[in-house]
Formats: C-alpha cells, sequence, structure tokens
C-alpha cells in the first residue's frame, strides 16, 4: 500500500507544479483486477484515489480517475463495488481497449463481453491502438464485434507509441490515411474523428501526460522507451527530454508546416512520439491536412498517387 500511496503523492506533486485546471488520471497495470490480486490491494486502490479527491476537491480541480483495464477477470463484485463507492465522492470510470486482431482468443473474448455488459454504465471510452495489424484488420470491415462496439460503446482510436516490436506495429502515413478514410465515411461517431468533423477548433491530440511508473519515476512518454532505441527517434532523447516533449514537438510542427496550415486550429496534430520514430513510411504530405481536406472539401485523394510523390 506504502508505494500506491506514495505514488499519488507525487502525483499531487506534480499537480502542485503544473497548476491544471482540470486533469485526468489514468491508473494502469499489469492488470488492475485479474483475479489473482488479493481483496486488500482494493484498499490501496481506494486510498489512492482518495489522495487525489482530497487534494482536487479543496481546490476546486475537477478530475477524472480512470481505471483501465483488459476486462479479463472473473470476479467482477469486486470492481464493481470500488468503483461505485469512488463514484460516490468523485469522477469515476472503467475504461478498456479492444483489439481486432491477436488479442484474443475464444474465450477470452466471450468474458470480455460478458463483463462489458456486467459492467453497464460503468464504463467509459473503450479504445483502439492503430497498430499497423489492428488497421489492416479494419480496413477489412467484416468484424461484428467492432460493429456491435460502435453502436453501443464510445469508441476511440489512439496512436500507436512506439515500444518493442515498434518496426511490425507502427503503421505507415498511408495505413493511417486508409483508415481514417474508412471511419470518416462509415464509423463517424468514433473519436476523435467526431470531432474533425463536427468542430472547427480541436484540442491537441497529445496531453503531454505525466507518467508515474510502479518504481515512483516520473517522467513524459519517452520514459517508456527502451534507451535502446533512443536512436530511432528524429529528436534527440536526452536527459531533459525524458520530462519534456518540447523538442518532438517542435520536430512535428516544422517537418508538418502546421503554423501556416489552414487546418491548425482544428488538427488534434496526432501524437508526437508516434509521428517521431523513424521506423515508418511516411508520405510527403501531411496525413492530417490531407485526411482534412477529405472531411470539409470532400476532396479524397489518390493513395497510389501520394505514395508516388
Amino acid at each position: 500500500m506504502d508505494r500506491i500511496v506514495e505514488n499519488a503523492s507525487r502525483l499531487t506533486d506534480i499537480l502542485d507544479r503544473k497548476r491544471p485546471k482540470a486533469f485526468d488520471c489514468n491508473v494502469m497495470g499489469g492488470e488492475l483486477f485479474c483475479d489473482e490480486i488479493d481483496d486488500k490491494l482494493f484498499d490501496d486502490y481506494r486510498a489512492f484515489a482518495r489522495v487525489l479527491n482530497d487534494y482536487a476537491k479543496p481546490r476546486n480541480i475537477p478530475f477524472t480517475i480512470n481505471w483501465v483495464t483488459n476486462l479479463v477477470y472473473s470476479n467482477n463484485d469486486r470492481v464493481i463495488s470500488l468503483v461505485e463507492e469512488l463514484k460516490e465522492e468523485m469522477d469515476c470510470k472503467i475504461t478498456t481497449s479492444y483489439d481486432p486482431t491477436g488479442r484474443f482468443n475464444k474465450s477470452d473474448l466471450e468474458l470480455w463481453l460478458k463483463n462489458l455488459k456486467v459492467i453497464g454504465d460503468l464504463m467509459g471510452d473503450i479504445s483502439i491502438v492503430l497498430t499497423r495489424p489492428n488497421i489492416r484488420a479494419m480496413l477489412r470491415d467484416d468484424d461484428e464485434v467492432f460493429k456491435f462496439l460502435y453502436k453501443n460503446y464510445r469508441l476511440y482510436v489512439d496512436y500507436y507509441s512506439p515500444e518493442k516490436n515498434a518496426e511490425l506495429m507502427a503503421p505507415s502515413d498511408t495505413e493511417l490515411l486508409q483508415i481514417f478514410y474508412l471511419l470518416v465515411d462509415k464509423y463517424p461517431k468514433v473519436g476523435p474523428i467526431n470531432d474533425w468533423i463536427n468542430r472547427d477548433q480541436n484540442s491537441m491530440t497529445c496531453r503531454s501526460s505525466n507518467i508515474v511508473l510502479p518504481s515512483g519515476e516520473t517522467g513524459k512518454c519517452r520514459k517508456l522507451v527502451d534507451p535502446v532505441a533512443y536512436e530511432d527517434f528524429k529528436s534527440p532523447v536526452t536527459e531533459d527530454a525524458l520530462q519534456s516533449n518540447t523538442n518532438m514537438e517542435h520536430t512535428f510542427l516544422t517537418d508538418h508546416s502546421c503554423i501556416t496550415c489552414e487546418y491548425f486550429q482544428r488538427c488534434g496534430l496526432g501524437c508526437y512520439l508516434h509521428s517521431d520514430y523513424t521506423k515508418r513510411v511516411e508520405l510527403h504530405d501531411c496525413v492530417f491536412k490531407i485526411t482534412f481536406d477529405y472531411i470539409t472539401k470532400g476532396i479524397k485523394h489518390d493513395i497510389r498517387t501520394l505514395e508516388q510523390a
């Protein structure tokens, strides 16, 4: 328990420095709720959440705790009890992810869908990470589970953050454009596509999240990158860069001429870490600008022509 509550205190130290007007806290494992975990750990989860609430409430800072789970476990009662109890005190949700390929065997998928139903209104967003395998599966447009989720839940597609096997998992710009076209045409309620279509101004996709590792170490997203892979990124990964995304942001804005782009206010600018990874194939033109040309002007570029440019 000490380590978990200590990490909550590290978060409040970060909040003291950053002074946000609001914040989200995404709590993830391992698997937070796996059946092998002792019930006592759930008391630690409660204590962690209450440290944040005791910090935020007197300062009138709205915040949400998202308990991130793979949703493959059998003991639902203690999970529901945790979230329902905390919801009486603070904004609290369960979030999960779905992978169209490679993750679920038949029994795990059945359990995942069963738990999704049991969790009910406590479920927040369901994310789909845009890995190359996931995109290729989605482009077939024959996934009945995805279609069910689209009709009944809030879906959000998220960018892949390069990690182990990144050369196999990181999508090319062409693959990103293909899936953006499909989502705009057939699944426009999926976030952030919905905002791209309906809003003239959007927040940045990159939240410049602060990460607190189980060890207590803190930093930005590059803190999760294996040092062996630092050379695979455009922007130098220095000690300062582990605590700030500034050089990645500058690289992205410069490479894509964002400041002069007509869609600058509308574009979320993607994930800087994803875009900074060098071992993925990029188009000459910005994939986001091409997508917004389609959304706002109906201009659907021939992808083969873009690849040859």
